[in-house]
């Protein structure tokens, strides 16, 4: 009975490929992740800085409008 019957072992290369893809993707979602964080964490530093230096700029334009005024 067993000569009749043929067995294959083998598998398709195409099921190691699954997990390969699965963790692959994984992979690129935790990076994205991570990049999108620093993204964030970038932009907040820049709008902090843009608002410093506003305010920075715009208590300097006060004295110095109050120098001229008064003469100093």
């Amino acid at each position: 009975m067993s000569g009749t019957k043929k067995e294959s072992h083998w598998i398709p290369f195409s099921r190691p490929y699954d997990g390969f893809n699965g963790d692959f993707s994984v992979y690129v979602n935790i990076i994205h992740g991570i990049s999108r964080k620093r993204q964030k964490q970038q932009n907040q530093i820049f709008k902090d800085y843009e608002e410093s230096k506003v305010a920075l700029y715009n208590e300097l334009k006060k004295h110095s409008k109050m120098i001229l005024q008064n003469g100093i």
